[in-house]
């Protein structure tokens, strides 16, 4: 329904969307950091252009968002023409092309209005809302002012049904065409069992299900301020592969989270998947420590993830408070620093803090990583990096205060599923979090 500046395709990999290109390197300024960008000539559903301001009116919406804390490195929008606008920030960022592109999109500065709470008013993607009862259904319908390729199918009627068990019965007595699941139990297994071939790319019209690992996982948190001995202990507690049993397919380690990250010196430090050694753990905590203290996470995603942590350091004698937050209210704490001093959070690759350590692989089909920078084949070379503002002294610099203020240790990666029914082709899973209708327009019965 809307549209971004940049989206991902189906490797996993940025590539302009609502911006006509790459910003070439005279667009790229180091210090300040600030990038140009210039959009393609589009419009809104209703006839009304896109222009630079409805990217500078977003800017100040999603700022004050639950999403806000991920623009807290860029100072303003520039407006520097109907279509083309400056991008400026604090610092270096490597992964500016994330805003306004993955988790938020470009709203439109001439409709936004209180109606907007109820739906979509207009729209700038290849589908338009027509219909939306909150919790049950939204209609869209393709929308043909769509300034990019228009979609195949007429319309698509997406419903509400938050049991995994209902989707597939419904799926099964013909009243879905497919179903979207992000990181729930075990769907691959799930879907196998009841018949639906596995696939690492879109659908065919087959009885499929079709699934990619993303570059985002999730990530236990703790401050320095637990002390040395306790914050081990609860990382050499943290076993990734049982971890991986709730969330994933199997428990096998997870091929996309790194080998290191930034933990403390000592026996842990190294490669994360050799944690889950109690007795390690016991030594660990007996070094001292709070015994005692708050373990925060989003309620609706990690309440399994928090309740293994919580069971799993009792054994050591140490007491987690459990405290489910709204997504929303979550994510303010991280940003206002109100935060507990554990926390499990969903770490998705475009604001990692460190990109080369959490570059993400996998053997998947059709699935690869988000790279540092892609910026077209021109980029080659030494220049590379200065085209699209990777300054490697200040970027170290952050990094060393992030490992400064606490400690991340990944505990499990997400999987995203589409399982769709005989004669539906063109459904795939993305992997990364913009949602299941990513590449929408190719969807069609066969």
């Amino acid at each position: 329904m809307l549209p971004a500046l940049f989206r991902l395709n189906a490797a996993l990999r940025p590539e302009p969307e609502l911006a006509v290109r790459w910003p070439r390197a005279a667009d790229i300024r180091l210090d300040p950091f600030s990038v140009t960008l210039r959009l393609r000539v589009a419009a809104w559903s209703d006839g009304a252009p896109i222009t630079a301001e409805d990217v500078r009116f977003s800017f100040d919406k999603l700022k004050g968002g639950p999403t806000g804390y991920r623009y807290r490195s860029l100072r303003d929008v520039e407006v520097r023409g109907p279509r083309t606008l400056t991008l400026h920030f604090d610092r270096p960022v490597r992964r500016w092309w994330a805003l306004f592109s993955l988790d938020d999109m470009v709203l439109p500065a001439h409709a936004y209005s209180p109606a907007w709470a109820q739906r979509p008013t207009v729209s700038g993607g290849p589908f338009e809302v027509a219909e939306w009862t909150e919790g049950l259904r939204v209609r869209l319908v393709r929308n043909n002012s769509y300034w990019g390729p228009k979609a195949v199918l007429a319309g698509i009627d997406v419903l509400f049904v938050p049991n995994d068990e209902t989707r597939f019965q419904l799926l099964e007595r013909g009243e879905l065409d497919a179903f979207f699941s992000e990181g729930d139990v075990n769907m691959g297994r799930r879907s196998r069992a009841r018949g639906y071939l596995r696939t690492g790319g879109a659908l065919t019209g087959e009885k499929a299900a079709s699934g990619a690992w993303g570059p985002t996982w999730w990530e236990l948190n703790l401050r320095r301020d637990l002390g040395a001995g306790v914050t081990q202990a609860a990382i050499e507690a943290a076993d990734p592969s049982l971890v991986a049993e709730i969330l994933e397919d199997s428990a096998a380690p997870m091929d996309g989270i790194p080998a290191s990250f930034p933990v403390p010196s000592g026996s842990i430090a190294g490669t994360w998947s050799g944690r889950g050694n109690l007795d390690e753990a016991r030594a660990q905590a007996a070094r001292g420590g709070r015994r005692a203290f708050d373990l925060s996470f989003p309620r609706s995603s990690a309440s399994s993830i928090a309740a293994f942590l919580h069971f799993r350091l009792r054994e050591l004698g140490i007491t987690v408070e459990l405290v489910g937050l709204e997504e929303d209210a979550f994510e303010r704490s991280l940003d206002n620093g109100s935060a507990a001093p554990a926390v499990i959070r969903l770490r998705r690759g475009a604001d990692a803090p460190d990109v080369a350590a959490y570059a993400s692989s996998s053997n998947e089909p059709g699935s690869a990583p988000v790279d540092d920078f892609i910026v077209g084949a021109q980029t080659a070379g030494a220049g590379a990096a200065r085209r699209v503002g990777v300054a490697p002294a200040p970027w170290r610099q952050a990094q060393d205060g992030i490992e400064g203020a606490g400690t991340a240790a990944p505990l499990a990666r997400v999987r995203s599923w589409i399982v769709g029914r005989d004669g539906l082709a063109g459904p795939q899973a993305l992997g990364a979090l913009p949602g299941p209708l990513w590449n929408v327009t190719t969807w069609r019965f066969v």
